[in-house]
């Protein structure tokens, strides 16, 4: 596969390639619906190591939208599933690829996962760690 190819199936073109020659035609595949929204989803690919509460946080990705919300929830041992405690937290700057956002100080110190929601187009970030021991 070479990048043409790839390009020509994220971007979504149905449109023949154009074979060298002595080459056999090739179809672009076209991305169903679930794919191509998780090539547009909200990514996070950096966050702050550790903080406690009343302290800022950074959050470095892309696709955050023009109005995301941070949620945060606290891991407690013997969680199954953290995303049902989720808290939005505020967000004190925001860009397309930057957050700047504050622990409240009412949570407790501990481990925290973080997702990035991108409310224009509902999708949702992988989930960072706060305070995750290495």
């Amino acid at each position: 596969m070479n990048w043409n190819h790839l390009y020509r199936r994220a971007a979504n073109v149905r449109r023949l390639a154009k074979p060298s020659i002595g080459q056999k035609k090739k179809h672009t595949v076209p991305l169903e619906p679930l794919e191509a929204r998780r090539l547009l989803a909200a990514a996070v690919f950096a966050v702050t190591d550790s903080a406690d509460p009343g302290e800022v946080i950074n959050i470095r990705g892309w696709d955050f939208g023009s109005a995301p919300e941070v949620r945060v929830s606290l891991v407690e041992s013997g969680t199954v599933d953290p995303t049902d405690d989720e808290v939005v937290i505020p967000i004190l700057t925001k860009s397309g690829t930057n957050i700047t956002a504050l622990i409240p100080d009412s949570f407790d110190a501990g481990l925290y996962q973080l997702r990035v929601h991108n409310t224009d187009d509902n999708s949702f970030s992988a989930s960072q760690w706060i305070n995750k021991p290495y």
